[in-house]
């Protein structure tokens, strides 16, 4: 069965690499960057990772291959049981982990009415939030 082919919208909702994954991403050797950036966009968005180069869509592959100035043919080398996507894996789920704490740290000093004035300097756009009594 042949996927229908992705919008732009598409590709970039869920696609781009984002500055706080760049760093983790740059990290990995050329041979291994664009399955590693793969890996943690389609974790990102599945919440679990792939079973092999089938389930990305080639127009997929290619703009991660673009953000991260690889080529599209290096994940046709890639070993999808060995060792490096293992490390891979535990990489990108260290990763997403470490934002959740980050967006829960986030959401309780927004709500907590002790840390109001924490929360406004953190998201200037509680300042005009009502005050609770």
């Amino acid at each position: 069965m042949e996927r229908p082919p992705l919008g732009m919208d598409e590709l970039i909702d869920h696609w781009t690499v984002l500055s706080d994954e760049v760093g983790l991403v740059s990290a990995k050797q050329e041979g291994t960057r664009l399955a590693f950036a793969l890996l943690l966009k389609y974790f990102t968005q599945h919440g679990r990772f792939p079973r092999g180069r089938a389930e990305f869509p080639d127009e997929v592959v290619d703009c991660v291959a673009k953000q991260t100035k690889t080529s599209a043919s290096s994940l046709g080398l890639y070993d999808w049981s060995g060792r490096t996507i293992q490390r891979h894996r535990m990489v990108g789920v260290a990763s997403c982990q470490k934002r959740i704490t980050s967006c829960r740290r986030t959401t309780v000093l927004a709500a907590s009415p002790r840390s109001r004035a924490s929360s406004t300097r953190l998201h200037g756009c509680l300042e005009d939030a009502p005050r609770p009594k």
